[in-house]
């Protein structure tokens, strides 16, 4: 099968009246011969009916039967001299879905492909390809597997005749049909030239998008639908349908650099989930990292939407708008500790090369300082560190003197230039970077980018063990000393990070991104004290802080401090703090503490992030527990305060429960229950259930494709 569709007639407008009234007992398919290999025993459409897409035939199955039994069954003809045949051979089946009476189901694969539409209480069958020539119309139902070319009215074009999906909505002022008394749904077909809309006065805009898509689905506001790798998540709003060549809105930054909120590339199916919508993806997301992503649009400003990203092991909760950091966020509770510096002579002190390799011969010291000659070739720079794969690490360096393109790289056991791990320099500075190893990197490495004649000269250099920043930015926090993790709550996934102190913090050397000048920004996080507070949660020198004085929350941006209730022995609370707009806002549980106006510069000279202490690691907050840390160059609103506090707070009860719990991060197919309210994610052993961005339960059985309604589950 490639795709599944349960449609439960009783959301069509008439709430399924049409299965039996004059029109269908009128109907070809009404009175045709049952009891055939191609049509059940019924003679009415099933009030529930689970469709099933094959390649070479769709069968709808009766879903009012606990035993399932196959009600229609729409086959391949095989006459290949019939080019405009419904269902020809080769033509075969990609997706399916259904309403207000009608089913559509796209075909690809070969020439006069297109889109099949099956309007049951008109009883004819319609085909849309590229051509208006061929996109004609006027066979009834019962002669679906016949081989005769179509006759009739010819429909409009479509973009392109490779059907990869199709999705349908009835619209709030759709006209109704005097031939059938329904509302006219709107068709989006997601095709390899771009997206087509059959709007519900029969013609038919194409998206000015022409790249290949291979999903689309609607919400209660518009079409969302994306491509494969290459493209990204695009939005376009119902009214914007009206007219051929309507322009969607990319959803996100198309660069990952800029840290905005991570965008996605869809191989797989989205799924509406009433206030967001559920992405899959088994090959990645923007940083190549696969799992589920939840994203809940801003319509006024879609750069300023929040995401969340789930996978085996961490959960990052909603990350708002242009995000700069999300960490925190893991359920192994396995403590942290640091593992100090990691690499030897990285100051070059000792006036050579001691601890380090240069198998080019292409490096020598001067003034404390490791220069690379201008001679020609990669010439690399090695280290052998010990690292551990799929650890994050931060490495930090000087760069004094520059000609071309450098980088630095992580390299196995026999180190070169052929290694997977690169980031690229060309101006001098301080360079710091997170990096996690795959099997068998160990060694450090600095090279040029190409072999030409430039050189470089470095200093200061140091790996530390970090923990993940899950953001898109992937700036991890170094970690001091040794750092405690266990459950937020008896039996729950997700970690607390707890034990803070003088010695034991962690640490994001100077990072350009949190620089917010006078701009708006924020810092959020879930907070637990003890029965005594006071001390920094958190502080970049001269920039802001997060901070309990006498067990009340207080939070700084530059000369000002906001005040806030007091935290201690009150269980987990929820803080958003931050500047929108020259006012400083304090939130905690989702209400407004404080608020004042403040358009102070906040930027430092070069200061460094502290977590869990204050950056003089005088005053740490060394009975708090912390998880869920996120960091945004955006403010989010008050609603997104709410629903962040709201959507989260179920993460921090016992046994609660927030991964991906199947094989692995990949996820195969969603589905989402609109009745229930559950979103059912697929994985390659079994499927898992959420109810937001908590998981509540799992099934047993994979699938490549799933659909849910009502409480009826159908997956392949």
């Amino acid at each position: 099968a490639v795709d599944v569709f349960v449609y439960d007639t009783s959301k069509d407008s008439d709430g399924g009246a049409w299965r039996t009234g004059d029109l269908a007992q009128a109907s070809s398919w009404y009175n045709e011969t049952l009891n055939t290999a191609t049509r059940g025993s019924r003679r009415e459409f099933p009030a529930v009916a689970v469709i099933v897409a094959e390649a070479t035939k769709v069968t709808i199955y009766d879903g009012d039967d606990p035993s399932l039994p196959m009600w229609m069954v729409f086959n391949q003809t095989a006459a290949p001299s019939l080019s405009l045949d419904f269902f020809r051979s080769g033509r075969n089946a990609s997706c399916v879905y259904a309403i207000n009476g009608q089913m559509c189901f796209g075909t690809k694969d070969n020439a006069v492909s297109g889109l099949c539409v099956v309007p049951f209480i008109k009883d004819d069958l319609a085909k849309y390809t590229d051509a208006p020539s061929e996109c004609l119309s006027g066979k009834s139902i019962a002669n679906r597997n016949l081989s005769v070319n179509m006759a009739g009215n010819s429909c409009p074009a479509i973009v392109q005749e490779t059907v990869n999906d199709v999705a349908m909505t009835v619209l709030p002022d759709a006209p109704i049909d005097p031939a059938t008394g329904l509302p006219v749904p709107t068709i989006a077909v997601a095709t390899a030239g771009g997206v087509s809309v059959i709007k519900d006065d029969g013609t038919v805009v194409d998206s000015s998008q022409t790249v290949a898509m291979e999903t689309a689905f609607f919400t209660s506001t518009g079409l969302w639908f994306s491509g494969a790798t290459g493209t990204r998540l695009f939005y376009a709003s119902n009214a914007s349908l009206s007219a051929d060549g309507f322009s969607p809105v990319q959803v996100g930054d198309s660069d990952a650099a800029s840290g905005s909120f991570p965008l996605v590339t869809l191989s797989e199916k989205g799924a509406n989930c009433a206030d967001h919508i559920a992405i899959a993806s088994d090959s990645g997301f923007q940083s190549a990292v696969p799992g589920l992503m939840l994203h809940q649009p801003n319509y006024t400003d879609q750069s300023k939407g929040m995401s969340a990203l789930t996978t085996s092991t961490y959960n990052t909760g909603w990350m708002n708008g242009d995000i700069k950091f999300a960490g925190l966020s893991d359920t192994d509770d396995t403590d942290l500790v640091g593992s100090g510096e990691l690499v030897t002579n990285g100051d070059f002190a000792t006036g050579d090369l001691t601890g380090w390799a240069d198998p080019s011969s292409g490096w020598s010291v001067s003034g404390n300082a490791a220069v690379m000659a201008a001679t020609g070739d990669y010439k690399p720079l090695t280290q052998d560190l010990g690292l551990t794969a799929g650890v994050p690490y931060v490495i930090t360096f000087d760069v004094t003197a520059i000609s071309g393109t450098m980088k630095v790289a992580l390299d196995g056991s026999s180190p070169g230039v052929s290694n997977t791990s690169i980031n690229t320099f060309t101006a001098t500075g301080t360079y710091s970077f997170t990096v996690t190893p795959s099997s068998g990197e160990t060694y450090i490495l600095f090279a040029r980018n190409a072999p030409t004649t430039s050189s470089v000269t470095i200093d200061n250099i140091s790996v530390k063990l970090a923990d993940a920043d899950r953001s898109v930015n992937n700036n991890g926090l170094v970690v001091s000393g040794s750092i405690t993790r266990s459950p937020v709550a008896p039996g729950a996934e997700l970690v607390a990070y707890s034990g803070f102190s003088a010695s034991n913090y962690l640490e994001q050397p100077y990072n350009a991104d949190l620089d917010f000048g006078t701009g708006d920004f924020c810092v959020m996080g879930w907070v637990k004290t003890g029965a005594s507070g006071g001390g920094f949660f958190m502080e970049r020198g001269g920039s802001f802080f997060l901070r309990l004085i006498s067990g009340a929350l207080r939070f700084g941006i530059g000369t000002d401090t906001l005040s806030g209730a007091a935290l201690t022995n009150t269980g987990w609370r929820f803080v958003c703090a931050g500047r929108a707009s020259g006012q400083a806002f304090l939130y905690l549980d989702g209400a407004l503490e404080s608020q004042v106006s403040n358009s102070e510069d906040i930027d430092g000279t070069t200061p460094s992030f502290f977590f869990g202490s204050d950056a003089a690691r005088e005053s740490p907050a060394g009975n708090t527990n912390y998880a869920l840390l996120r960091i945004s160059a955006t403010a989010p609103t008050a609603e997104q305060i709410a629903k962040i506090y709201e959507d989260e707070l179920p993460l921090f009860q016992e046994k609660a429960a927030c991964t991906l719990a199947g094989s692995g991060d990949a996820v195969t197919a969603l589905t989402h229950d609109p009745t229930t309210g559950v979103l059912r994610a697929a994985q390659s052993d079994k499927t898992i259930l959420f109810l937001g961005l908590e998981r509540v339960g799992e099934e047993d059985g994979k699938a490549t494709c799933i659909a849910a309604s009502n409480g009826i589950v159908a997956g392949i």
